[in-house]
């Protein structure tokens, strides 16, 4: 029997790899794409000792070309995803009056503009196999976005990013292909309530729902 395929689009040293190792653990091959060669060679040995497959796609998740390319060569080692997470997002603090719009966009795309053309190359493949998710990465500040005056593309990003989740599992809705955002409400870090491993159980818990009882937002608060 073929392994499932998970896609980790923005795969880095915090919840990104953890979810990679989860969904491993679960009998996944794992493909993951993210800029840094380097980086990703580590994270596939990783995934490796597990004793589950790893495909390394070095991608600029803000060139919608690079995702496209990656995209077609992980469908021809692996065949269509069976479950993309999408964890791409960037914390970088700036008075938002000093961001140019170019900027501004650039950091929208990020965060849901390559997610939304990761569903694009994946869903034909997805419906026609008659199953398959798509887990999204989301942030506290998409909740309370008041208190993202210091990170304000991270802030907008993260709220379209949850809006693009709940409409698009709405669409999806009764259908054998659906769609999730998993919310961490809190600040990430190893050791506290906001493990990234912690998160990473929650992400293989979502894509383990029962359609009938599907949840399009999971909430993590550390609980």
């Amino acid at each position: 029997m073929l392994s499932k395929t998970c896609l980790v689009a923005g795969v880095g040293p915090g919840v990104g790899v953890s979810v990679a190792k989860a969904f491993a653990a679960k009998g996944y091959a794992i493909a993951m794409m993210a800029r840094s060669a380097d980086a990703l060679e580590e994270y596939k040995r990783g995934i490796e000792s597990l004793g589950q497959k790893a495909l390394c796609l070095p991608t600029d998740l803000m060139d919608f070309a690079s995702v496209t390319r990656s995209y077609a060569q992980l469908e021809a080692s692996f065949g269509t995803a069976d479950l993309i997470v999408y964890n791409a997002g960037r914390w970088i603090e700036k008075p938002p009056t000093q961001w140019s719009s170019a900027e501004f966009m650039s950091e929208l795309s990020l965060c849901v503009g390559a997610a939304h053309h990761l569903v694009t190359l994946s869903y034909e493949g997805m419906k026609k196999r008659g199953s398959g998710t798509y887990l999204f990465t989301g942030g506290g500040l998409s909740l309370f976005p008041q208190y993202g005056k210091d990170v304000v593309p991270l802030t907008a990003g993260k709220s379209a990013l949850r809006g693009y989740a709940l409409s698009l599992d709405a669409y999806l809705a009764g259908n054998a292909v659906r769609a999730s955002t998993i919310t961490i409400a809190g600040q990430v870090a190893k050791n506290t309530a906001f493990d990234p491993d912690l998160i990473a159980a929650a992400f293989v818990a979502a894509s383990e729902q029962n359609a009938e009882q599907w949840k399009s937002e999971i909430v993590f608060d550390g609980k």
